[in-house]
């Protein structure tokens, strides 16, 4: 092969990689890049925020319908364009260079490059919504990290409209609202998180915690049977035992929380503790736990 092919090859694939090093970095995810580091600076979050607050200016609130309800592209969907790219090269090579059906090889290639920034601009508008979404997300964290709840539910708000096939988004809000003082919002976007993942006993758990706190003994009872025909395994068996036995003490039935709470093995005690300290709903049982490594018999 002549050295000027090598090199005239060389130059289609430094542009075919120049182009793909600035569409990744167009569309790569920086926003969490230094939310660690934002954690434990609390100049460095107030410096992020106030750039977030700038971003975010004049594009809040969102209307209802902000974006598409799909699902984020594929990691398939997103290498595409990077293997079209790499193929327009060969194809290009091989149009300048080949000794027959040069048309075709140059047909091809001009046919592979504009498929490839077909897809890489319907990619990047797509990804416009989801860099949205992460700042919204982020700004939220930091709010978060700064105690402001209720600026952080008012961002998930905006969040969840973005991304209303996401029962993270939803939990995420649930969480906020609780956290700001709103338990009936807070309960609603915990269901619609539990219907979006009704497998994921968490969320279970998280509607069952919101009913007791608000005196739906009803409700909580029927999460909890909800939660129970799941297949639970593990913790899970045990959170829900604690939560069980919350429900019956909260209405008055203290044997039956007793009962409940032997379910609970010893080497499980400790396990337990650390999430009934977190929960204002099983504050009731704490007197009752340690019961809990009692056996009946």
């Amino acid at each position: 092969m002549a050295s000027y092919h090598i090199v005239a090859l060389l130059l289609v694939l430094i542009a075919a990689a120049v182009l793909l090093i600035i569409y990744v970095h167009l569309t790569v995810d920086q926003e969490f890049r230094n939310l660690a580091r934002a954690d434990s600076d609390q100049e460095y979050r107030r410096e992020k925020l106030v750039d977030l607050d700038r971003q975010l200016e004049g594009r809040l609130p969102l209307p209802e319908q902000a974006a598409p309800s799909s699902k984020p592209l594929s990691a398939a969907g997103r290498a595409l364009p990077s293997v079209l790219l790499a193929v327009v090269g060969i194809l290009l090579w091989g149009g300048f260079f080949a000794r027959e059906a040069k048309s075709t090889w140059l047909y091809a290639g001009l046919t592979a490059m504009l498929l490839a920034v077909g897809i890489m601009l319907a990619v990047l508008k797509r990804r416009k919504w989801e860099r949205l979404a992460r700042s919204l997300r982020l700004r939220a964290d930091l709010r978060r990290m700064d105690g402001n709840r209720s600026g952080a539910a008012a961002d998930t708000r905006e969040l969840v409209k973005l991304t209303p096939w996401s029962d993270v988004a939803w939990a995420e809000l649930s969480d906020d609202l609780a956290a700001a003082g709103d338990p009936d919002s807070a309960l609603e976007a915990m269901r619609h998180a539990a219907g979006l993942d009704p497998s994921y006993c968490e969320y279970r758990m998280l509607e069952t915690s919101l009913c007791i706190r608000l005196g739906r003994f009803d409700q909580a009872r029927q999460a909890i049977d909800n939660w129970t025909s799941l297949d639970t395994a593990g913790a899970d068996v045990t959170r829900l035992a604690v939560y069980r036995a919350a429900l019956e003490l909260a209405e008055g039935n203290r044997a039956l929380a007793v009962e409940s709470l032997k379910e609970i093995s010893l080497d499980e005690s400790l396990y337990c503790m650390d999430f009934i300290e977190g929960d204002q709903a099983l504050s009731s049982i704490r007197e009752l736990f340690p019961l809990a490594s009692l056996r009946s018999g």
